[in-house]
């Protein structure tokens, strides 16, 4: 696009009877100057477009002809938004050397050059496209100033704080967090082209995020707003209630209020009327669901039941028993928790669930279910029930995590503690407890609570290739600190002195890695 000029001359008093308005005061003289002997100095064409990563500076040299003298003029630069037309100055220097505070998006850029005595200006525009320098790397979903944000920790050592701050502003999302997810391909969603026409979007890569109170999708790759808590359903929830979500190739599943929701992300991305119980919603599933690729396991509150949901089913289909003659339903049993355990895209999904039971004619007592699910099978989903050993404090804790290989759980016990549960009969001791601390010189900091535990595979700048960690973050009085320990082989232990800590503000609740090359 070619650059253009204005230039506006003295007012007059025809222009101002047809309303219009001028760039010169009007002084009573009426002897004319021809424009260039009125502002002598031409602007050369800037540059058709700049782009610029958010928090990294830059530097535009504009060039005059005719510029007889540059103390005499006043300079500015400032954009506007295609959308709401809101100005913002960015500079009132005559070289643009500066940090760009800018949301991501693309604007229109303008250089000013004015002689305050005449008030008359010459002008010249661009495109200006900032773009956030956010990919591969770490995200931490925190909350802070009452919101849902998120930082990120890129494998090249970049930073960015409070990225959804710098792309919606205020619009953040409400409440406290829940949890970020990434969605690493195939996703569908309509957008409004620069005619006014709706478009589908096809195959993006997107990241979904959700706090207790709110519901946003945003472009992974150049993180634009897909959309917002009402443009997620065809119709929205009553009661809405952000619970959960997870991605598995075709589907997206999420849990809204005790209700489950089905997505086939080769439409337009959009939720449908939540899953009925024997043609009723009159179910309260458990915040927490264990899925593979085409369904998910959930447990209704209400019934006492375990059901499996897919999209293709309007319903929640019941499991047998493990005889295979009996539906398995009306346990006498409250869930605890509910963990994934393998990749959620994988054809088989494997879990664990913590289960309060109280039919034992001993008196109440917890299990640990190993969870098997198939996607053609309604089959007993249970591989394994383990009796929990009395004077365990696996069943009390509030924050776990499953190993991805081996039989175990990481464990928060209160404070910045630790601790490991084995899954494995003839031991004589199921638990370790471990200190998480920076190194053994640092004091613990004021209030620490450990609030995420995920053993996550991913790399930071210093590794070749991936490497496989488990990853605990943890809040206190200043903020947050998410630590990344070396897991052992397939084995549940791990190299107690930290490979890598981040830190930062807000208090954490989940962490996600994101390859963009998945």
């Amino acid at each position: 696009m070619k650059n253009r000029y204005k230039v506006i001359g003295m007012c007059c008093l025809i222009m101002q009877l047809f309303g219009l308005s001028a760039c010169i005061d009007d002084t009573g003289n009426y002897d004319y100057m021809a424009e260039d002997d009125l502002l002598p100095v031409t602007i050369k064409p800037l540059d058709e477009s700049y782009e610029a990563f958010q928090g990294d500076s830059l530097v535009i040299i504009p060039e005059f002809e005719c510029m007889d003298d540059e103390t005499r003029y006043q300079y500015k630069w400032y954009v506007l938004q295609s959308e709401s037309r809101e100005l913002t100055v960015l500079s009132e220097e005559k070289d643009f050397r500066k940090i760009i505070p800018l949301p991501q998006k693309e604007y229109i850029l303008y250089f000013e050059v004015k002689d305050p005595e005449l008030n008359v200006y010459r002008r010249a525009t661009s495109k200006l496209f900032v773009t956030a320098n956010i990919q591969n790397g770490w995200y931490v979903l925190k909350g802070i100033d009452g919101m849902t944000d998120f930082d990120y920790m890129g494998v090249d050592s970049s930073r960015v704080d409070n990225v959804m701050k710098m792309i919606v502003g205020d619009a953040r999302l409400q409440g406290d967090p829940l949890k970020i997810m990434y969605h690493p391909k195939s996703y569908y969603t309509e957008s409004v082209d620069e005619e006014g026409n709706t478009v589908i979007l096809r195959n993006q890569k997107a990241i979904h995020l959700i706090s207790d109170r709110d519901f946003k999708t945003i472009d992974a790759a150049t993180l634009q707003l897909f959309k917002n808590y009402e443009d997620e359903f065809y119709s929205f929830p009553a009661g809405a209630f952000p619970c959960d979500i997870n991605y598995q190739k075709e589907y997206l599943f999420y849990l809204d209020a005790g209700k489950l929701y089905t997505c086939y992300i080769g439409g337009v991305g959009k939720f449908g009327m939540p899953k009925n119980k024997d043609a009723k919603f009159d179910y309260d599933l458990h915040p927490q669901m264990i899925s593979n690729r085409d369904m998910a396991l959930v447990f209704d509150r209400k019934s006492k039941t375990f059901f499996k949901g897919t999209h293709s089913n309007e319903g929640l289909s019941y499991y047998r028993d493990e005889t295979g003659n009996s539906l398995w339903n009306s346990l006498n049993a409250e869930v605890v928790t509910m963990l994934q355990k393998s990749s959620p895209e994988d054809y088989s999904g494997t879990g664990y669930v913590i289960l309060k039971d109280y039919s034992k004619s001993s008196g109440t007592e917890y299990a640990l279910l190993s969870m098997s699910i198939s996607t053609y099978s309604t089959s007993y989903p249970v591989s394994a029930w383990n009796t929990i050993p009395q004077g365990c404090y696996l069943p009390y804790s509030t924050v776990w995590g499953a190993h991805k290989n081996s039989d175990c759980i990481y464990f928060a016990k209160g404070g910045n503690v630790l601790g490991v549960y084995v899954n494995a009969t003839g031991l004589d001791e199921r638990e370790e407890f471990f200190e998480i601390r920076d190194n053994d010189e640092v004091a613990d900091e004021d209030g620490e609570e450990i609030v995420f535990i995920q053993n996550i595979e991913g790399r930071f700048a210093g590794d070749k290739e991936k490497a496989n960690y488990l990853v605990v973050a943890m809040n206190h009085a200043k903020g947050y600190k998410v630590y990344f320990f070396t897991i052992v082989g397939k084995t549940p232990e791990f190299d107690i002195k930290p490979k890598y800590v981040l830190k930062g503000e807000g208090k954490a609740k989940y962490v996600m890695y994101y390859n963009s090359s998945n």
